[in-house]
């Protein structure tokens, strides 16, 4: 099931990612990969979610996004970003929380 899970998310143009509750990447696709300029997206797993964002960034704006999120359920909304190489861009993120 889960080989099928994620050979459907790399043929998908969207960016999919899963993290955990500390904020630890668990699985990443083929077009988050290639958008954060990775080789593959076992790269990217185990990595930090702080690990895709300044440091200012997650002070200002991601921490309380994520946190936002898992009190609605889910969120989205505009995001910066920082890619492997440090260029910083901004991008539409939609997060679902687990409310239990």
């Amino acid at each position: 099931m889960l080989q099928q899970i994620t050979t459907t998310s790399d043929q998908v143009a969207d960016r999919i990612i899963l993290i955990d509750g500390g904020g630890t990447l668990r699985f990443a696709n083929l077009a988050w990969a290639a958008t954060y300029r990775y080789d593959t997206p076992d790269k990217l797993i185990g990595k930090h979610v702080s690990t895709f964002h300044t440091e200012e960034q997650m002070n200002t704006l991601v921490r309380d996004f994520i946190e936002e999120a898992i009190q609605r359920g889910q969120l989205a909304g505009p995001v910066d970003r920082v890619r492997s190489d440090g260029t910083v861009f901004c991008s539409q993120a939609r997060i679902g929380g687990d409310n239990g």
